[in-house]
């Protein structure tokens, strides 16, 4: 084995989290900036107002592109300039069966649809306070091919990027804090990364499960595919609603709610059933509970390693990226909430 390969880094710790977390939340403010200044200059040297610039498919379609590309780049430059063997420390690399790659597709189909009705009402109550779902994507999804355009750029990129990111990257270096721990906390920084407020609680709740998925399978690509698939669905039933194959309108109700209440669960219990089929009938291809904590342990001591001046220090730096984070994350919550 190449011995640079050998003196690289396999594993995040909550330092890498939070400088990770912040500095993709700064570079979306940046981009953000650079990127209402173009469309500022565009409309000056057209005559073109920035809001028809900006609602325009072109833009729309070459935002994320531009946007989920640099935030990979930074993603690689953070572990080439940290010394991290990235891929092992995602852990991309781990294998899978059918089994657990159709397992995943299913709860990627119908996670979206057991869901909705209490994202329905939560919409409904938002709505009360005189804010405005956005209604629109930004880009036409009325054909077959601009439904593929769709997919690429709001279901493929977020689905490889983000799982980078929010499982590979901040849940792996918060796994020592414990396994909810991890897994909610990157679930809030995923929900809040979508700036709105109409997407917190499904964000929420399926950055959850998401990040119980990772936990359990130790496989990053598993998780992908969920969110792909998931996000894939949501672009499938605009474009059946755009095409009159479906109504896309929903009464809210009591009984309505009470119906999103029983989805939700129903979402859960199926969510660890499946957790229960993968283990049980695939014990070889993913990792166990006494790997996991093992693996835990191994992080808890590299961590305690550390002379406890340097320990301190790395506490407070950790702490302030964390805050730095959250910070920047509302604030972009409150301008895409405001529009």
């Amino acid at each position: 084995m190449d011995n640079n390969l050998k003196n690289k880094k396999d594993m995040y710790s909550p330092f890498d989290s939070a400088k990770m977390y912040a500095f993709v939340l700064l570079t979306s403010l940046a981009i953000s900036v650079i990127a209402s200044s173009i469309l500022i200059i565009i409309s000056k040297a057209t005559g073109t107002e920035v809001e028809i610039i900006q609602n325009s498919a072109t833009f729309n379609y070459l935002f994320p592109i531009f946007f989920y590309g640099i935030i990979f780049s930074l993603f690689l430059l953070y572990n080439k300039t940290n010394n991290f063997d990235w891929e092992n420390a995602i852990k991309i690399k781990q294998k899978s069966n059918f089994l657990t790659i159709f397992i995943c597709f299913l709860i990627g189909l119908v996670f979206v649809y057991l869901t909705s009705p209490i994202i329905d009402c939560y919409a409904w109550l938002i709505e009360l306070t005189g804010l405005n779902a956005p209604t629109e994507l930004g880009f036409p999804i009325n054909n077959v091919a601009q439904l593929f355009l769709a997919i690429i750029v709001s279901a493929f990129l977020p689905a490889i990027v983000e799982e980078i990111i929010f499982r590979g990257v901040i849940l792996n270096g918060l796994r020592n804090k414990g396994k909810w721990f991890a897994i909610i906390i990157s679930a809030l920084a995923f929900s809040l990364m979508h700036t709105s407020i109409f997407q917190l609680p499904y964000t929420f709740i399926f950055g959850i499960l998401l990040g119980l998925i990772y936990w359990e399978t130790n496989t990053l690509w598993l998780t992908m595919i969920i969110h792909f698939v998931s996000n894939t669905q949501v672009l499938i039933n605009v474009y059946l609603v755009n095409n009159g194959i479906i109504s896309g309108t929903t009464t809210v109700s009591f009984g309505y709610f009470l119906i999103g209440i029983a989805l939700l669960a129903v979402a859960i219990g199926l969510v660890y059933l499946s957790i229960y089929i993968i283990r049980k009938k695939q014990p070889n291809n993913l990792k166990t509970n006494n790997e996991n904590l093992l693996f835990e342990q191994d992080n808890k001591n590299k961590i305690e390693n550390l002379n406890n001046d340097n320990k301190t220090n790395e506490e407070n730096k950790t702490r302030q990226y964390w805050i730095l984070a959250f910070v920047v994350a509302i604030l972009l919550l409150i301008l895409g909430t405001l529009g």
